[in-house]
């Protein structure tokens, strides 16, 4: 995937994590929104927002979305970074 950085080159939604010990408990319920999101995804679709801490998983998740879209609705992505 196009400017991906290589320390989540390996992340997908079926790796991560929401349950370990001390992880938030809006992780569970993210990650759920970030797979319905990548199943349902229609080309209108303007997209979706993570927010939280730093370590909460965010890059991890928008990785595995990403991937899932290329895989399963061929889409075409792009990760950009804009801090």
């Amino acid at each position: 995937m196009p400017n991906c950085p290589k320390r989540y080159a390996h992340r997908t939604l079926d790796n991560f994590d929401a349950a370990y010990p001390g992880a938030d408990r809006f992780l569970s319920p993210a990650q759920m929104q970030v797979r319905g999101f990548a199943a349902n995804y229609l080309v209108e679709t303007r997209g979706l927002l993570l927010v939280g801490t730093i370590g909460t998983g965010k890059t991890h998740l928008a990785v595995g979305a990403l991937k899932a879209l290329v895989a399963e609705r061929s889409a075409q992505c792009l990760f950009c970074d804009y801090r």
